[in-house]
């Protein structure tokens, strides 16, 4: 939790947003109020971390995240609101202010985790770096909410009905989300996995969704992000984790199986065209920009291309994704429209937008047939 790792993050959530809303829009200033607040939490957050703390530094760490957290309350408070076309979360007719109260209320059920009384009394051992941590990282899941802002402004804007069903808001991992979208694509559903690494995503599809079909592609080349598998704690992309994924890939050899090859040796060689495709490989521009530009045509009509790791400490990721889409042309061609984007737990698709008084392509806009 180190103040410039946060400080590093929020400049590129606050740059990143700042780019890809359009300035005319007015909820790109509330996306980014929202984020501010949100940082301003997290560095109080840090005050927790010293050892063996003082009565006084107790209490000056908890009234500082409580205050930040009153003034964040405050402004969203008072943010004037308009009914939506939104359910977000189990909250229906939601729009861009709604989104910024539900994103406060979250923020609020992870401080309420915490006993800030005893804190300000100096009452008892002081906060659990544990305890502090795990407050700290369901906030800083939130950073990335400006996305779901704009989502909910663009949606209302223009009169579309969505809903983001609170199993895909909150969930957890991949894995959860995949679930979902599978359960709404034909069935049975044939889907590949670039970047299986040892197979943890792949089985809890296989076991969850019995008809599943699942193509894995991984070169396990020795080495990941430019570092050599064996200096890495989780051995990414080296032997082990290639034992490992195979193992769990035998236990479905029916439906399942593992293609130790390049995605783009992969690309070639398939011949079907899948429902889904889940793009988990490295995570640098380069490499994340060939996957998405191979496998988006090779989805079948009504596809999903889906990705992980669009967040602040990933900016190739969040790079090649955004170039894929504000490259379409103007009117894009038929059957791209009949493709779909969904990216950091967002169902997402391609279309031309409108709004604020400046047209532009947006990919961050609730796709009611995904959900």
């Amino acid at each position: 939790m180190a103040g410039s790792g946060v400080a590093r993050i929020h400049v590129e959530v606050s740059g990143w947003f700042g780019a890809l809303i359009p300035p005319r829009c007015p909820h790109r200033l509330l996306a980014l109020a929202a984020s501010e607040h949100t940082a301003r939490l997290l560095y109080g957050l840090q005050g927790f971390v010293a050892a063996s703390p003082s009565c006084l530094q107790r209490a000056r760490a908890a009234n500082q995240v409580l205050s930040t957290f009153r003034a964040f309350a405050a402004w969203a408070v008072a943010l004037p609101r308009k009914n939506g076309t939104v359910d977000f979360g189990g909250h229906a007719a939601m729009g861009a202010a709604g989104v910024v109260l539900i994103w406060l209320n979250q923020a609020s059920e992870e401080l309420m985790a915490l006993d800030w009384q005893r804190e300000l009394l100096c009452q008892g051992p002081a906060l659990s770096e544990h305890r502090v941590g795990s407050a700290f990282l369901g906030i800083a899941r939130l950073q990335t909410w400006p996305w779901l802002v704009d989502a909910a402004a663009l949606a209302s804007a223009r009169q579309l009905p969505a809903v983001v069903p609170e199993r895909v808001l909150f969930a957890r991992s991949p894995a959860e989300v995949l679930i979902h979208i599978l359960e709404q694509l034909r069935q049975p559903a044939f889907m590949v996995e670039i970047g299986v690494d040892r197979g943890q995503t792949s089985q809890l599809l296989l076991e969850a969704l019995p008809n599943l079909t699942l193509l894995g592609v991984d070169p396990y080349p020795g080495r990941y992000n430019g570092q050599p598998s064996t200096e890495r704690l989780d051995q990414m992309g080296g032997e082990e984790a290639f034992s490992i994924a195979l193992g769990r890939y035998a236990q479905y050899a029916d439906r399942a199986q593992i293609w130790r090859q390049s995605s783009a040796a992969a690309a070639r060689r398939l011949g079907s065209a899948p429902d889904l495709v889940f793009v988990d490989g490295e995570h640098d521009f380069e490499s994340c920009s060939l996957d998405l530009r191979l496998w988006m045509p090779k989805l079948r009509p009504g596809g999903v291309l889906a990705g992980h790791d669009f967040a602040a400490n990933e900016p190739g990721v969040v790079r090649a994704v955004a170039q894929l889409v504000q490259e379409q042309p103007v009117q894009p061609d038929k059957e791209w429209c009949r493709r779909r984007l969904c990216f950091s737990f967002l169902c997402v698709f391609s279309s031309f937008w409108d709004h604020c008084g400046c047209a532009w392509q947006s990919w961050v806009s609730w796709c009611r047939v995904c959900f």
